[in-house]
């Protein structure tokens, strides 16, 4: 396996705040997350390497949030059809009260499982009845060891290491380890109960947090960008979400191994 090293329209600006309110904003339901262990480790030229117990915790749009008591209404139907969330007049604390987002009690579920220090995300899931797949596109952050906030990266100085398997990932699919600036508590306020306990949070907070995902493009572009004519070896069609899902349902990634900290201290050189 490799190793890698990291060192509008205003008619429709309403919209978009209030998306944006929803996702970030609501009352916790009844219940535990499940969050799976996935340990790193930090090391030091000092003290070499110590594991942290982290976790992760499934971004905020792969639980399920319902409207007002109703499992079965999204919170997003809520959006200019309700006195409370109006775009006009509406009363935002009013608004986010409402909604509920639930705990996941199965990560499973989301093609999201961890063994030892390896993370192994799948991008379709069998369905229920055993016909045919469902397209999952999972996200999680890494989680502190206290479970309540996000793992804070500084990497100014500093290393980040990791192994990663892609070895069933063909044309137009998208393993992706990175960084996006958020707030530690994942905008944890009264508002927003949950934060980052529920995968809440919005970016160019404050500090860097380490984002996986598995993805595939559903908008036309075939992922053409990522692997098709000067960017790789990729057909046109060959990203195609139903090439995507003919060619293998089962492709998934991997990612283990994750170390950060001083300067050459997280591998070893050759030779």
């Amino acid at each position: 396996m490799p190793r890698r090293q990291a060192s509008g329209l205003a008619g429709l600006l309403p919209l978009a705040l209030a998306l944006a309110t929803l996702a970030c904003a609501q009352q916790m339901g009844e219940g535990t997350e499940a969050y799976p262990e996935l340990p790193t480790q930090f090391c030091t030229r000092a003290g070499g390497c110590a594991t942290k117990r982290t976790k992760l915790v499934a971004s905020a749009a792969l639980h399920n949030m319902y409207w007002d008591g109703d499992k079965t209404k999204p919170c997003a139907a809520a959006l200019n059809t309700t006195a409370e969330c109006a775009f006009d007049n509406g009363d935002a604390a009013a608004c986010t009260k409402k909604c509920t987002i639930e705990p996941m009690g199965d990560y499973g579920r989301i093609g999201v499982s961890t063994k030892g220090d390896a993370l192994t995300m799948r991008l379709f899931m069998p369905n229920a009845n055993g016909t045919g797949y469902t397209r999952i596109n999972p996200q999680v952050y890494l989680l502190g060891e206290d479970g309540k906030g996000y793992e804070m990266f500084r990497l100014v100085n500093q290393e980040l290491t990791f192994d990663v398997d892609m070895s069933s990932l063909g044309c137009g699919l998208n393993g992706a380890l990175y960084f996006s600036e958020m707030d530690a508590s994942g905008s944890r306020g009264e508002l927003n109960p949950a934060g980052a306990a529920r995968g809440t949070g919005e970016a160019m907070g404050r500090g860097m947090v380490l984002v996986f995902s598995i993805w595939n493009s559903l908008t036309g572009d075939n992922m053409n960008w990522l692997d098709s004519g000067a960017a790789g070896p990729c057909g046109p069609d060959e990203g195609s979400p139903e090439m995507v899902l003919a060619r293998n349902p089962n492709v998934a990634v991997t990612f283990s191994n994750i170390r950060w900290g001083e300067l050459d201290t997280t591998y070893q050189r050759g030779g």
